[in-house]
């Protein structure tokens, strides 16, 4: 089943909570860790477009996430922070609650903080045309750098 809402309207919302993130990523301390979830990377044909932040205490023991996507081709069946390697399907971490943006608080263990660190957690949103997951995305611990540049990401979606 294809989805019929506006790109449009999609675009502005997804531009709007990643300017969020984006601010946010500017007022905490803790570490930052940044993915775009696509199609590819789940191994699919999808072109819906994803972006996720996830924000890190100064004590490493809640994250502040957003995740945002537009486009998916099926209903969301269900959403997860799951942990594996890049192009590997791996256990689930953390299930997210339906639709977008998805805006929470993850409750970290010490082991979640190492695989953030190590790289190896993942977001995957699954959908009624994609069971196994339409789009998904690598979290990677951001830069400074990396955080300024985030506001040209945000230009980007309106061109």
């Amino acid at each position: 089943m294809m989805k019929t809402e506006s790109m449009t309207a999609g675009g502005i919302r997804l531009a709007a909570a990643t300017l969020f993130t984006c601010l946010a990523g500017t007022a905490l301390g803790g570490p930052v860790f940044q993915c775009v979830l696509d199609g590819p990377t789940a191994g699919t044909a999808s072109s819906a477009f994803g972006y996720a932040t996830v924000i890190l205490n100064d004590d490493l023991t809640q994250a502040e996430y957003t995740v945002t996507y537009s486009g998916l081709e099926g209903d969301e069946t269900a959403a997860h922070f799951h942990y594996g390697e890049a192009g590997a399907i791996g256990p689930r971490l953390l299930t997210l609650a339906p639709g977008s943006p998805k805006i929470g608080v993850w409750v970290l263990e010490p082991e979640d903080v190492t695989l953030l660190l190590d790289g190896l957690v993942y977001i995957n949103v699954h959908s009624s045309v994609y069971p196994s997951g339409e789009i998904r995305g690598d979290l990677a611990l951001t830069t400074v750098d990396d955080r300024k540049g985030s506001f040209g990401r945000v230009k980007a979606l309106f061109r």
